[in-house]
């Protein structure tokens, strides 16, 4: 009985791991799903998916009609995300570029469907 024993136990902690783990995919999905849903993230982020060089504050603010408020609290957040970079360059006058991390260009072929998808569905009724 004392196998019997053991081998449940075992397969108590298997069943405890795989849960632990479905939660922390479940934890990590919803982390990625708050940071996305701020207003703008996912617009900035979409900039930056097809993005071959630096993109600086004035163009994305400009591009996306957006505020400077709004647009340096984005950018703060991808840049903690580590969905983006920032480069200061020393320079007269001073000049910050933002770069795509590849964490951001692994989302290409997302925004491509979202893109296909939106063309297919978004304009119907």
């Amino acid at each position: 009985m004392a196998e019997s024993t053991d081998v449940e136990e075992l397969s108590r902690s298997d069943d405890d791991c795989a849960r632990l783990k479905d939660l922390q995919a479940e934890s990590a999905v919803r982390d990625v799903l708050s940071l996305f849903g701020k207003k703008y993230t996912l617009a900035i982020m979409y900039e930056f998916a097809f993005s071959e060089g630096g993109l600086r504050f004035k163009d994305l603010e400009a591009r996306l009609d957006i505020s400077s408020t709004t647009l340096s609290n984005r950018l703060a957040e991808l840049t903690e995300a580590e969905y983006i970079e920032r480069h200061s360059y020393d320079e007269v006058p001073p000049r910050v570029e933002y770069v795509a991390t590849e964490k951001t260009h692994a989302l290409t072929h997302i925004f491509e469907d979202l893109y296909d998808w939106a063309n297919a569905y978004a304009t119907e009724g």
